[in-house]
């Protein structure tokens, strides 16, 4: 940061001043970029959940149905977050992109890694249908009568 040295001795607060100018315009630079962004956002959004629902509209509908099961289970909780999805759609469908990106990306890397390394332990093979068990003699429980007193 900058900081401002004087000869005088009374004077030893000018040290905050450069600090104090810095995160001032460190934080107008922040606010103004993120009042672009969203306001790219907001003309963009339409596009950009449309990209979403072709890279893979499944992750859009998983986040549908997850809205439409919390209106059943919480309707208060479902009413709201519903309601800020509205209000935020342009943070929804670039949150849904990224999301349709991830899980695409993860897919490929599973495949990826999936043909590298071979068939999975817990997959089955053809040919795998049964399991060979020892087999052991089966006999009746034989149980003793046990006699009670009359009363």
């Amino acid at each position: 940061m900058l900081y401002f040295s004087s000869n005088t001795a009374t004077n030893r607060t000018t040290g905050g001043l450069g600090c104090l100018i810095g995160s001032l315009l460190l934080m107008g630079i922040f606010f103004f970029g993120a009042y672009w962004f969203l306001k790219f956002l907001w003309w963009a959004s339409p596009v950009i959940l449309m990209l979403a629902l072709l890279i893979d509209w499944r992750s859009v509908a998983a986040t549908g149905r997850y809205l439409f099961n919390l209106l059943k289970t919480n309707p208060l909780d479902g009413i709201l977050r519903i309601a800020l999805a509205v209000f935020l759609f342009p943070l929804l469908s670039f949150y849904l992109l990224l999301k349709a990106i991830a899980i695409r990306q993860g897919k490929k890397i599973i495949k990826q890694f999936g043909a590298q390394f071979g068939p999975q332990p817990t997959q089955q093979t053809p040919g795998d249908d049964f399991v060979d068990f020892e087999e052991l003699e089966s006999r009746p429980k034989q149980t003793e009568k046990v006699e009670r007193p009359k009363e």
